[in-house]
C-alpha cells in the first residue's frame, strides 16, 4: 500500500482533476483515469460508476467500454486513520485495482496512478491556465469602461465647476456693476 495524500487536503482539486474521467466524484474519476493508463486508452466510455465506502476502504467500481469490448474495474482506497477526524477520510490514491478480474501488479499500478496523476494536473494546470487568461480579459475590459466612466465622470465635473465658477463670476460682476451705478 502506498499512500500520496489526505483527500481533505486535494478534494477540492481533485474534483476539478477529471482528465479522461466522466465523474464528478473524485474516486470514480481518479479509477477512470488509473484504468485508462492501464488499458493505454483514453477512448473508454465509463459507465455506472458507484463509491462505496466499509469500515477500512471506500471502492469505486467501474464498468467500461473500448468499442464493442467490454470491462470492469474496482479501485480500492484505504481509510485514513486519524483519531482527530470526525469525518472518515481515504487516500486520494488506489492501494488496489481489480481491473477484469485480474488485481493489477503493485509495479502497474504504481505507473498507472502516476501517470494519471500527472495527466490530470496538466489538464487541471491548463484549464487554471485558461480561466486566469479569461480573468484577466474581463478585468483589464472592466478597467477600461471603468477608466472611461471615471473620465466621463471627471469631464461632467468639470463642466460643472466651470458652469458654476461662471455663473458665480456673472453674479459678481452684475454687483460690482449696480455698485458702480449708484
Amino acid at each position: 500500500m502506498f499512500r500520496l495524500i489526505a483527500v481533505s487536503a486535494v478534494l477540492p482539486v481533485a474534483l476539478a482533476l477529471t482528465s479522461c474521467a466522466t465523474s464528478d466524484d473524485p474516486y470514480n474519476a481518479m479509477c477512470e483515469n488509473v484504468v485508462a493508463n492501464l488499458m493505454a486508452s483514453s477512448q473508454l466510455e465509463f459507465s455506472g460508476s458507484r463509491a462505496g465506502a466499509s469500515d477500512n476502504d471506500l471502492t469505486a467500481s467501474l464498468n467500461f467500454a473500448r468499442g464493442s469490448n467490454e470491462g470492469t474495474a474496482v479501485c480500492y482506497y484505504a481509510k485514513i486513520e486519524d483519531e482527530d477526524e470526525l469525518d472518515d477520510e481515504f487516500e486520494t490514491s488506489p492501494y488496489k485495482v481489480v481491473l477484469n478480474d485480474r488485481t493489477v501488479s503493485n509495479q502497474e499500478l504504481m505507473a498507472a496512478t502516476f501517470n494519471a496523476t500527472k495527466g490530470m494536473i496538466k489538464e487541471t494546470a491548463q484549464e487554471t491556465s485558461e480561466q486566469m487568461n479569461e480573468m484577466a480579459r474581463e478585468a483589464s475590459e472592466k478597467a477600461r469602461e471603468v477608466a472611461g466612466s471615471a473620465a466621463e465622470t471627471a469631464r461632467d465635473v468639470a463642466g460643472n465647476a466651470a458652469e458654476k465658477a461662471r455663473n458665480i463670476a456673472h453674479d459678481a460682476a452684475e454687483k460690482v456693476q449696480r455698485s458702480l451705478e449708484k
